[in-house]
């Protein structure tokens, strides 16, 4: 009994002694600085400062200051500066400390990089048209442009030493210690996330050619891509129709639909967005009554009262409003929401084939007048996107 239970003291002993040991994280950090491995020793610190005592370590963060710095992130860097000066345990650990907020604050400026709309993933050219002769502030600037080689997601937040830039293309001043936001000039296309959004939900049509038709139930998938203000998107979907025959029974069909939108969103609602589109989607409506006489010769007013139900190819115009919670300041993120959308279904029945009967049976027929069709309908659909 005895062994056995110091066997389990002992295999239960080391994993004490990692979870505790915050140090080891430090240590590493430290051989990562000599060897200039940066990211890596950012990632230690990381981890030694999230430790519960590791958050109460002046030295880890005055480190993880240093190598953010070294890395061209300044609000990062200044965060754990402030860190390590509150938990400084000694007058010299305080006044390392202070002296390197006070180079970060007094020597740099920060500037919040924006666009017209959260969530935009574009190319960030900075150009230093200043001159520099501190050799350590020429480094951080190749850093920071090494950096931003890559397509960044706006809103974000970058320091620069004080001098005279070029930001794509538009020239900025930045001031010791200032604090400014600068709208970027969108690099090619400026593409933002892409959207996939699944809908749900139900719409009817109304009007005196739309009286028998039930409001239908249906589903939709979209793809939306965002340029700049504008939000471009193409849907398809499929809907299922119930209606009344005049003989009072119910049949219903199902059927596809496609379209296309474009609208903006309303600037500053982050993390809401509200978006107001134009949309166009073709559908195949069915449903469309006439009146037939027994010869199967049908028309609006015509006939002996016999009806008929057939389809024709929709085309059909809308405005729609959505608000949905989802943050595109983000690369990929989930959001819900909801949309209203007003349409307006133009038609025209075919002009022969086969429709149906009060009693479900099928009828020839042969439209000789006005076959248009027009009816004003509304949708309400909850959305759930997905921005990658």
């Amino acid at each position: 009994m005895a062994l056995w239970m110091l066997a389990a003291l002992a295999s239960a002993a080391p994993e004490v002694v990692i979870e505790a040991d915050y140090r080891s994280h430090v240590d590493q950090a430290k051989f990562f600085l000599k060897k200039n491995w940066y990211i890596d020793a950012e990632a230690q610190l990381s981890l030694a400062v999230t430790h519960p005592d590791g958050r109460l370590d002046p030295e880890a963060w005055f480190l993880l200051a240093k190598v953010r710095y070294e890395l061209a992130d300044l609000p990062g860097a200044r965060d754990a500066a402030d860190h390590a000066l509150t938990q400084s345990r000694d007058d010299e650990q305080t006044r390392q400390t202070q002296e390197l907020l006070n180079f970060l604050e007094q020597r740099f400026g920060s500037l919040q990089l924006t666009s017209s709309r959260a969530g935009v993933s574009t190319q960030i050219d900075i150009a230093l048209t200043s001159v520099l002769l501190d050799p350590q502030l020429k480094s951080y600037c190749m850093q920071i442009v090494k950096s931003l080689m890559e397509p960044v997601v706006l809103p974000l937040e970058i320091g620069l030493p004080a001098g005279s830039y070029t930001i794509n293309d538009q020239v900025v001043q930045v001031g010791s210690g200032s604090d400014q936001s600068v709208p970027i000039t969108l690099s090619g296309l400026g593409l933002q996330t892409t959207e996939i959004t699944i809908s749900g939900g139900a719409g009817t049509w109304m009007g005196t050619q739309a009286t028998h038709l039930l409001p239908s139930p249906g589903t939709e998938i979209g793809v939306h891509v965002p340029f700049g203000t504008w939000v471009v998107g193409a849907r398809a979907g499929w809907w299922i129709q119930p209606r009344d025959t005049t003989a009072g029974e119910l049949h219903w069909d199902s059927g596809w639909s496609m379209g296309l939108t474009a609208g903006i969103e309303l600037p500053d609602t982050a993390p809401f967005v509200i978006r107001g589109a134009a949309s166009y989607r073709i559908a195949p409506l069915t449903g469309l009554r006439g009146s037939c006489d027994q010869a199967g010769t049908c028309g609006t007013n015509d006939g002996d009262g016999r009806a008929v139900d057939v389809h024709g190819l929709g085309h059909i115009p809308g405005l729609e409003v959505s608000t949905g919670l989802i943050d595109h300041s983000r690369a990929q993120s989930f959001g819900v929401g909801m949309r209203l959308v007003t349409e307006y279904a133009m038609a025209r029945a075919a002009a022969s084939g086969t429709g149906s009967l009060p009693n479900g049976e099928s009828f020839d027929y042969t439209w000789t007048e006005d076959r248009s069709w027009q009816a004003p309908g509304i949708r309400v659909l909850l959305d759930v996107s997905f921005a990658l």
